[in-house]
């Protein structure tokens, strides 16, 4: 039986299926050439991922490749079963590890109507779930499209993934012709008493936690500003706040050309420990790589027009010359809505970032899936 197994592993480094391909710097994989590589049933590599995602391997849907969930490779899957030991789950199909919970093939027992406030994440997600299960869906987005934040954080070159999720997304919401899909419409109380609903999801996402500035406010700008947007940074610039987004805002305008300075409270070998572990190890490399420089267990305490005042643990406070100070230090759910529409429908429900859940990918579309399904 060990030979069987030894000889089986031989075969396994030797398949075609094996093979590594480097990614091509945009998130996405090397092409692995045509079809006739792989062994018969075998996916091409870093297939794994898209096939938890939704994609399916094969001819099923050729000619039907604009319906597949896409896979934004961001490691969800591997990080909890490798890294955290827990059950496999899929940031951007909320069904995977849990598919005895949930039937899909059967619509819910009564159709409802149900009213979605916000078209981030989340909110397309409930939409989706709450019209495949048979409700009424009415979207309000007060913006003239969809998205939400999520369109800030597929905005860079390395984010081609997330875009392709994005759109996949948006898409099919847009095409759904079960659900009434309102843009620049404010969930007012007086239109939610129109429409009745025997449910309201709200889905209106955080606002950006900005720090008061008081010598030069003009130098700062949130981080959500710069997205898609590096050229409003000046050569210079001090991110400050080395969680994800950050980070990754942080590469962005290196790989644009600026030199770049990240300062966090937390100690160097805290940045990034609450993060997907492997999709970490990719973007310290490419930081590295990138010359772009930390300097941890620090606390932001003014941006003046000479740049960055930082305070040390001693009290010491040290000023970092630059040209922009870009703020990246969190978000507090938008509640905002809460009061307002109570009593207005049977269930109020808040989902993804204006819940206290959000924060991840992974998160929205979970609440969102979970809040639909729970109808």
């Amino acid at each position: 039986q060990k030979k069987k197994i030894r000889e089986f592993s031989c075969i396994q480094a030797a398949s075609p299926a094996r093979r590594s391909f480097p990614h091509d710097g945009k998130g996405t994989k090397g092409s692995p050439g045509e079809p006739s590589e792989w062994f018969p049933g075998s996916p091409p590599p870093g297939q794994g991922r898209s096939r938890a995602a939704g994609s399916p391997f094969g001819s099923s849907f050729r000619g039907r490749e604009a319906e597949i969930r896409p896979c934004v490779r961001c490691n969800t899957c591997i990080g909890r079963t490798h890294s955290d030991h827990i059950t496999v789950r899929c940031a951007v199909n909320p069904l995977v590890g849990r598919e005895s919970l949930f039937d899909m093939t059967k619509p819910a027992a009564a159709s409802k109507r149900v009213v979605i406030v916000g078209g981030g994440p989340a909110g397309l997600e409930a939409a989706r779930t709450a019209a495949q299960r048979g409700h009424q869906v009415t979207l309000l987005e007060k913006s003239g499209r969809l998205g939400g934040t999520l369109r800030l954080a597929a905005a860079a070159d390395f984010k081609a993934d997330m875009k392709r999720y994005l759109d996949w997304s948006i898409r099919t919401v847009e095409e759904d012709q079960r659900i009434d899909l309102r843009l620049n419409t404010e969930a007012t109380p007086e239109l939610l008493r129109e429409l009745n609903p025997d449910a309201i999801l709200l889905a209106i996402g955080a606002r950006p936690i900005i720090p008061k500035l008081a010598a030069c406010p003009e130098k700062a700008v949130w981080v959500g500003e710069l997205e898609g947007a590096p050229e409003k940074a000046g050569q210079r610039v001090v991110v400050a706040g080395a969680g994800f987004t950050g980070l990754e805002m942080a590469l962005d305008l290196a790989q644009h050309g600026r030199e770049v300075t990240v300062i966090d409270l937390l100690p160097a070998e805290r940045i990034g420990a609450d993060g997907v572990a492997i999709s970490m190890i990719w973007l310290k490399a490419a930081l590295k790589e990138a010359g772009v420089r930390f300097l941890c267990q620090v606390r932001l305490e003014d941006a003046t027009a000479e740049g960055a005042v930082v305070s040390h643990e001693d009290g010491t406070k040290e000023l970092l010359p630059c040209d922009t100070v870009v703020l990246s230090l969190g978000v507090r759910p938008d509640r905002s809505l809460e009061e307002k529409v109570q009593g207005l429908a049977p269930e109020v429900v808040s989902i993804g970032d204006c819940g206290g859940s959000g924060g991840t990918l992974f998160k929205a579309t979970s609440g969102g899936y979970d809040a639909a399904m729970s109808l």
